[in-house]
């Protein structure tokens, strides 16, 4: 077994020969005893753990839910095995965190015995603070002595590689809630099918082929011939998340707007329809068709949770000719974006986009910055209402920017005109299900639970 100093021991080491040298000098008895016991164990303690046998220790490590999303703590689990009969008495784990991580009041390394058999597990609680691709490691167990001295290495993981994804900004909402509002808000454009379905739609005359369950045959002794029912199936409705990357949307904003397409992803998926997703800026970076597979989502994100937006301003032009190039017809689209650009440029790319029998949601994320702060939840709460002379008049006098207040009061009326939805996050705390319901009640009214069903 290797036996080397440690940082401590390299110190000892250096006061051991200032030590031999004055005992030396001033031939002091206590001083010469002292430099003779420090020679002795310095010499003897790395002589005596290299004749040892190097312990068996399984040494494991993973996360708890093998996911880390950012803002979101996860747990590392630290297993140790002593898998020989001889008792350990001074273990260090120690191991590397990337600054991408925050380790959550817990230090970086521990000190420990081991009995034979012994096993020991350590959980280490981590919060993710940026989306990326990190490496945790090496992870190391050491064999130091009673002074800490010396170390050798008994187990070793050289590095755990692991991925940060966005921020779920609804991870909060229960389930049952998340599918009820996108059942509801998808169920608005659904479009209806006729065939066997559950819903009875009218009589027709008997079509050869027809099951005998559908004959009507009180129907069709009244008018002597066959006459089967016809009934209506929904048609699952496919769902496009769009996202405009750009200058606008860098940074933090980023992240906020990815998250918000997970959140939407997962619901749509979840209330049984099918989602894709695009992202644009100047032009079309990512793509991915429609699926309704679970599994599909962590390939999505995957590929794209590292992807940085270019200084560039997105061009909404790109995503209409994207949609007429791929003849793209009777989807939904969720487009993701802001108003921090010319807001006609938007409206157009929608009213092309509903040209093809498309219905369009405009997720504006960055909904009225000015309602993050305390002194404005008044205002906020006028906003809600749809009194803009009372919240303008309250936003007048405090410095700050009121005009993303005329932006969604243009963009909500145009796309009502349009026959579309507009939705937007009341801050960064705010969750998709909340903007969602905002678009219920705007398009339904307080009662859109009941008129929905």
């Amino acid at each position: 077994m290797k036996v080397r100093f440690n940082n401590r021991g390299n110190i000892f080491f250096s006061i051991i020969l200032v030590l031999i040298t004055t005992s030396v000098i001033f031939r002091s008895p206590p001083l010469i005893l002292l430099a003779t016991f420090s020679v002795g164990y310095i010499i003897g303690y790395p002589v005596s753990v290299r004749n040892l046998e190097n312990p068996r220790i399984s040494l494991k490590a993973k996360f708890r839910h093998g996911i880390l999303y950012r803002g979101e703590v996860e747990i590392l689990k630290i297993e140790i095995h002593n898998l020989t009969e001889s008792t350990l008495p001074l273990v260090k784990l120690q191991f590397d965190i990337p600054l991408a991580v925050y380790l959550v009041d817990r230090p970086s390394e521990y000190i420990f015995g081991l009995d034979p058999n012994e096993r020991k597990i350590f959980a280490i609680p981590l919060l993710p603070t940026a989306r990326g691709s990190y490496i945790i490691g090496p992870i190391k167990l050491k064999l130091g002595d009673p002074f800490f001295l010396f170390e050798s290495s008994i187990a070793e993981i050289q590095e755990i590689p692991f991925r940060i994804y966005p921020k779920r900004i609804g991870s909060r909402v229960s389930k049952n809630k998340s599918r009820e509002v996108f059942s509801n808000l998808i169920g608005l454009f659904a479009t209806k099918t006729r065939g066997i379905g559950t819903e009875f739609h009218g009589l027709r005359e008997y079509i050869r082929g027809d099951p005998v369950k559908i004959i009507d045959w009180a129907a069709s002794a009244r008018a002597n011939k066959l006459i089967s029912k016809e009934y209506e199936q929904e048609k699952k409705l496919e769902v496009i998340i769009v996202i405009a990357a750009g200058t606008t949307t860098r940074g933090s904003k980023f992240d906020f707007m990815l998250g918000v397409a997970m959140d939407l992803y997962e619901g749509i998926i979840d209330s049984g329809h099918p989602a894709g997703l695009t992202i644009f800026d100047n032009e079309i970076i990512a793509e991915f068709r429609p699926s309704r597979s679970k599994r599909r989502k962590m390939q999505i994100w995957s590929q794209i949770f590292s992807l940085l937006p270019q200084d560039i301003y997105a061009n909404y032009d790109v995503l209409s000719t994207w949609v007429e190039k791929k003849g793209i017809t009777r989807h939904l689209f969720f487009i993701i974006g802001d108003l921090e650009y010319d807001s006609n440029t938007t409206i157009d790319c929608i009213r092309r986009i509903k040209m093809r029998n498309n219905n369009v949601i405009f997720f504006d994320v960055f909904g009225y910055p000015f309602s993050y702060q305390n002194e404005l939840n008044d205002a906020a709460a006028d906003l809600a209402s749809d009194n803009y002379g009372v919240v303008l008049a309250k936003v007048i006098g405090k410095g700050i920017e009121h005009e993303n207040v005329f932006k969604g009061n243009s963009m909500k009326f145009e796309l009502i005109r349009l026959k579309s939805l507009y939705g937007y996050m009341d801050g960064p705390y705010d969750h998709v299900i909340d903007a969602l319901e905002r678009c219920l009640f705007s398009y339904f009214g307080k009662n859109w639970k009941v008129r929905s069903n």
